[in-house]
Protein backbone atom coordinates (compact mmCIF):
# COMPACT_ATOMS: atom_id res chain seq x y z
CA UNK A 1 0.00 0.00 0.00
CA UNK A 2 3.04 2.39 1.22
CA UNK A 3 4.90 1.73 -1.66
CA UNK A 4 2.21 2.29 -4.68
CA UNK A 5 0.68 5.27 -2.66
CA UNK A 6 3.99 6.58 -3.17
CA UNK A 7 4.77 5.35 -6.57
CA UNK A 8 1.69 7.26 -7.99
CA UNK A 9 2.73 10.50 -5.58
CA UNK A 10 5.80 10.77 -7.62
CA UNK A 11 3.70 10.21 -11.12
CA UNK A 12 1.01 12.82 -10.39
CA UNK A 13 2.71 15.14 -7.41
CA UNK A 14 -0.17 14.84 -5.43
CA UNK A 15 -0.05 16.06 -1.72
CA UNK A 16 -0.20 13.92 1.34
CA UNK A 17 -3.55 14.68 2.36
CA UNK A 18 -5.14 14.57 -1.00
CA UNK A 19 -3.53 11.22 -1.76
CA UNK A 20 -4.90 9.30 1.56
CA UNK A 21 -8.31 10.74 1.07
CA UNK A 22 -8.93 8.95 -2.12
CA UNK A 23 -11.47 6.53 -2.20
CA UNK A 24 -11.97 3.55 -4.78
CA UNK A 25 -15.17 5.85 -6.27
CA UNK A 26 -12.29 8.42 -6.97
CA UNK A 27 -9.96 6.05 -9.34
CA UNK A 28 -11.82 5.94 -12.85
CA UNK A 29 -11.13 3.57 -15.28
CA UNK A 30 -12.36 3.86 -18.98
CA UNK A 31 -11.22 0.35 -20.65
CA UNK A 32 -12.85 1.24 -23.92
CA UNK A 33 -9.98 4.23 -24.11
CA UNK A 34 -7.60 1.91 -21.93
CA UNK A 35 -7.64 4.99 -19.59
CA UNK A 36 -7.21 5.67 -15.62
CA UNK A 37 -7.67 9.03 -14.19
CA UNK A 38 -8.20 10.05 -10.48
CA UNK A 39 -11.00 12.63 -9.43
CA UNK A 40 -9.14 14.63 -7.18
CA UNK A 41 -12.35 16.39 -4.47
CA UNK A 42 -11.28 15.96 -1.41
CA UNK A 43 -9.21 15.77 1.12
CA UNK A 44 -7.64 15.01 4.69
CA UNK A 45 -7.63 17.95 7.52
CA UNK A 46 -4.66 18.82 8.36
CA UNK A 47 -3.90 15.51 11.58
CA UNK A 48 -7.21 14.70 11.51
CA UNK A 49 -9.01 11.74 9.63
CA UNK A 50 -11.71 14.37 8.53
CA UNK A 51 -12.26 14.59 4.76
CA UNK A 52 -12.93 18.13 3.69
CA UNK A 53 -14.43 18.58 0.11
CA UNK A 54 -11.74 20.93 -1.52
CA UNK A 55 -12.86 24.72 -3.34
CA UNK A 56 -14.95 23.85 -6.83
CA UNK A 57 -11.49 25.68 -8.35
CA UNK A 58 -8.83 22.58 -6.77
CA UNK A 59 -10.83 19.70 -7.98
CA UNK A 60 -9.34 18.08 -10.91
CA UNK A 61 -9.19 14.67 -12.75
CA UNK A 62 -5.66 13.74 -13.24
CA UNK A 63 -4.64 10.94 -15.57
CA UNK A 64 -2.92 7.76 -14.02
CA UNK A 65 0.09 6.64 -16.23
CA UNK A 66 -0.28 3.26 -17.39
CA UNK A 67 2.27 1.39 -15.23
CA UNK A 68 0.70 2.71 -12.06
CA UNK A 69 -2.95 1.98 -13.28
CA UNK A 70 -1.97 -1.77 -13.79
CA UNK A 71 -0.44 -1.93 -10.46
CA UNK A 72 -3.93 -0.22 -8.73
CA UNK A 73 -5.98 -2.33 -11.19
CA UNK A 74 -4.11 -5.90 -9.99
CA UNK A 75 -4.28 -4.83 -6.22
CA UNK A 76 -8.22 -3.88 -6.94
CA UNK A 77 -8.90 -7.10 -8.25
CA UNK A 78 -6.91 -9.60 -5.66
CA UNK A 79 -8.81 -7.12 -2.63
CA UNK A 80 -12.40 -8.12 -4.46
CA UNK A 81 -15.55 -6.66 -4.35
CA UNK A 82 -15.45 -3.73 -1.81
CA UNK A 83 -17.66 -0.06 -1.32
CA UNK A 84 -16.46 2.57 -3.38
CA UNK A 85 -16.46 4.50 -0.41
CA UNK A 86 -13.31 2.31 0.24
CA UNK A 87 -10.05 4.19 0.63
CA UNK A 88 -7.97 3.63 -2.03
CA UNK A 89 -4.76 2.75 0.24
CA UNK A 90 -5.64 1.37 3.39
CA UNK A 91 -3.72 0.83 6.33
CA UNK A 92 -2.40 -2.58 6.34
CA UNK A 93 -4.50 -5.16 8.51
CA UNK A 94 -7.70 -2.32 8.50
CA UNK A 95 -9.17 -2.20 4.60
CA UNK A 96 -11.85 0.58 6.29
CA UNK A 97 -9.20 3.19 7.23
CA UNK A 98 -7.01 4.85 5.31
CA UNK A 99 -3.33 5.50 5.40
CA UNK A 100 -2.64 8.60 7.36
CA UNK A 101 -0.51 11.43 5.62
CA UNK A 102 2.20 11.00 8.51
CA UNK A 103 2.93 6.70 7.33
CA UNK A 104 3.16 7.79 3.83
CA UNK A 105 5.64 10.43 4.86
CA UNK A 106 7.40 8.21 7.33
CA UNK A 107 7.79 5.62 4.85
CA UNK A 108 9.00 8.06 2.44
CA UNK A 109 11.76 9.23 4.61
CA UNK A 110 12.85 5.61 5.51
CA UNK A 111 13.52 5.13 2.07
CA UNK A 112 15.71 8.06 1.71
CA UNK A 113 17.55 7.49 5.05
CA UNK A 114 18.67 4.33 3.74
CA UNK A 115 20.12 6.16 0.16
CA UNK A 116 22.59 7.87 2.61
CA UNK A 117 22.69 10.87 1.06
CA UNK A 118 25.60 13.22 2.38
CA UNK A 119 25.66 16.66 3.74
CA UNK A 120 26.47 19.01 1.56
CA UNK A 121 27.04 22.62 3.06
CA UNK A 122 26.54 25.20 1.75
CA UNK A 123 27.99 28.69 3.35
CA UNK A 124 25.55 31.96 2.88
CA UNK A 125 26.59 35.55 3.65
CA UNK A 126 23.53 36.99 5.54
CA UNK A 127 25.02 40.02 6.74
CA UNK A 128 28.50 41.50 6.20
CA UNK A 129 29.42 39.98 9.99
CA UNK A 130 27.59 36.79 9.74
CA UNK A 131 26.75 33.70 7.46
CA UNK A 132 23.97 31.15 7.76
CA UNK A 133 24.79 27.47 6.61
CA UNK A 134 22.35 25.37 5.40
CA UNK A 135 22.40 21.65 4.01
CA UNK A 136 21.26 21.88 0.70
CA UNK A 137 20.60 18.25 0.38
CA UNK A 138 18.24 18.03 3.53
CA UNK A 139 15.27 19.60 1.88
CA UNK A 140 12.79 20.40 4.14
CA UNK A 141 9.38 20.63 1.63
CA UNK A 142 7.47 18.47 -0.71
CA UNK A 143 10.29 17.28 -2.66
CA UNK A 144 8.30 14.65 -4.63
CA UNK A 145 5.49 17.56 -5.70
CA UNK A 146 8.47 19.54 -6.34
CA UNK A 147 10.22 16.77 -8.69
CA UNK A 148 7.07 16.39 -10.60
CA UNK A 149 6.95 20.17 -11.26
CA UNK A 150 10.27 19.99 -12.27
CA UNK A 151 9.85 17.25 -14.60
CA UNK A 152 6.67 18.36 -15.67
CA UNK A 153 7.86 21.76 -16.59
CA UNK A 154 11.30 20.98 -18.48
CA UNK A 155 11.09 17.01 -19.55
CA UNK A 156 7.70 17.25 -20.66
CA UNK A 157 7.40 20.99 -21.82
CA UNK A 158 3.81 21.35 -20.04
CA UNK A 159 2.62 24.27 -20.04
CA UNK A 160 2.60 26.43 -16.68
CA UNK A 161 -0.88 25.99 -16.38
CA UNK A 162 -1.52 22.47 -17.28
CA UNK A 163 0.87 22.34 -14.34
CA UNK A 164 -0.97 24.58 -12.13
CA UNK A 165 -4.20 22.44 -12.79
CA UNK A 166 -2.49 19.31 -12.38
CA UNK A 167 -0.89 20.15 -8.91
CA UNK A 168 -4.19 21.95 -7.72
CA UNK A 169 -2.99 25.19 -7.85
CA UNK A 170 -4.58 28.49 -8.68
CA UNK A 171 -4.84 28.81 -12.51
CA UNK A 172 -3.69 32.71 -13.80
CA UNK A 173 -6.24 32.32 -16.75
Amino acid sequence: EKALATLLRIYTGLPLNQLCALTRGDYIVDPELNLSMIAVTKELQYRTTNVIPLPKEKQRLIPVVRPIADMINAKIRSQGRQSNNAPLFAKPGNNKEPLSPRQLRDYYNSIVDKLGIPEIKLSVDVERSSQATTDISDYKGDFLRCNFDFHARYDTKLETESINYLMGRKLQT
